[in-house]
């Protein structure tokens, strides 16, 4: 076998982290170039255009590991086409190389749900959590900050990138949660356009998605079951449509997340508002509890697959809380303290979307710190 690799067959399995996996990777690549190297001939020399190959180099030679065995005993054309080519299909997976190997979980946290006075202590907070990136909603998170329409430019969302950076700390979305379908006209304009400013600096911020749930038939947010009505959801049409041309400008994806008590309540309602507007600028921030009712939270397993098949291909985010239920209702929790089943979750998350930003919310202290523990422990065993 190849230097650092071990054979993935049954009974021989080893589980490996990602820097022994990086590790292993450049073994492979400089077996590969070891292998160009001879050859493009000794130094000094120029590589002829095709050259016949036999065997490869005396030290790849009868290895096991990177290549069939058979490719070493079977004359190769080599080009500078098929060299590159080949170079590139060394790196495609292979039945079993990947097998045992732990993927990390990727995980963040709503910047607001940590309270600090200033932009320095919430950055140095989050990263000695040991957490990666931030859902960061400018208004709730800095008190002291002008985040009114037109405050923003380049250099300051450089201000605050750079902070967070400083940390190794990733804006993964920045969150504008707009009344997106206000009744009064004048405020429903107002909150589109305080978005719009949002996805024009959102690249400044080092950001690529930004934010927001859909809304509400009332001027106040709650359940309301008007929401559920063709009217609201049509209107949710209109106005993500406007966010997700002016989105396309800049590009910049609009992430959109669904909600029992909003005009998209459902994941087949989220499949249709997909549907309805034909731009991969338009994408998904999947929120699994927040798809929990009464008729369905004793059916998670089923939920969330339905949602993994309808549009898992437009998941960009994942959020991480939990919920119990009281009187009669759902309500939310703290990560890990109520019946939202990750393991079903991380299972698919896996399988369909490795390293995917995974960001806590509703989660505040004193229940952080055991909320990331859950979290990372449900992942390792999932």
């Amino acid at each position: 076998m190849v230097d650092g690799w071990q054979d993935n067959e049954p009974g021989n399995e080893q589980k490996t982290d990602t820097k022994t996996v990086l590790s292993l990777v450049k073994t492979f690549a400089s077996k590969t170039l070891e292998i160009y190297g001879d050859i493009s001939g000794s130094q000094g020399q120029t590589r002829p255009h095709s050259t016949v190959v036999r065997g490869g180099s005396s030290a790849a030679r009868g290895k096991r590991g990177v290549f069939p065995e058979q490719v070493f005993d079977t004359p190769i054309i080599c080009s500078d086409f098929t060299l590159f080519i080949g170079f590139c299909i060394s790196f495609l997976p292979i039945p079993g190389l990947w097998r045992g190997v732990v993927l990390e979980l990727n995980l963040g946290i709503r910047a607001h749900d940590i309270e600090k006075d200033s932009l320095e202590e919430l950055t140095k907070e989050i990263a000695r959590k040991g957490l990666s990136a931030v859902q960061l909603a400018l208004a709730k998170s800095f008190k002291d900050k002008n985040t009114a329409p037109g405050s923003f430019s380049p250099g300051y969302a450089k201000h605050i990138r750079d902070a967070f950076q400083k940390e190794n700390l990733e804006i993964a979305v920045l969150g504008c949660y707009i009344h997106m379908i206000h009744p009064d006209k004048k405020i429903r304009r107002k909150e589109l356009e305080r978005f719009k400013e949002h996805i024009r600096y959102a690249r400044d911020f080092g950001c690529s998605i930004v934010g927001t749930e859909t809304g509400n038939v009332s001027a106040k947010m709650g359940y309301n079951e008007d929401n559920f009505k063709e009217k609201p959801f049509l209107e949710v049409v209109d106005s993500v449509k406007e966010l997700v041309e002016e989105a396309e400008k800049f590009g910049v994806i609009v992430g959109i997340e669904g909600g029992i008590n909003h005009p998209v309540h459902s994941p087949q309602v989220m499949k249709r508002l997909l549907d309805s507007i034909d731009s991969n600028n338009l994408q998904v921030i999947f929120d699994p509890a927040n798809f929990m009712d009464m008729d369905n939270y004793q059916r998670q397993e089923e939920v969330f697959e339905e949602a993994m098949e309808l549009f898992g291909d437009r998941i960009v985010i994942v959020h991480a809380k939990d919920f119990i239920i009281e009187n009669n209702w759902i309500k939310m929790v703290p990560v890990g303290t109520g019946m939202l089943n990750y393991d079903a979750i991380f299972k698919l998350l896996k399988q369909r979307k490795p390293h995917i930003h995974v960001l806590l919310e509703n989660t505040r202290e004193p229940y952080i710190d055991q909320s990331i523990k859950f979290l990372r422990k449900k992942y390792a065993e999932a």
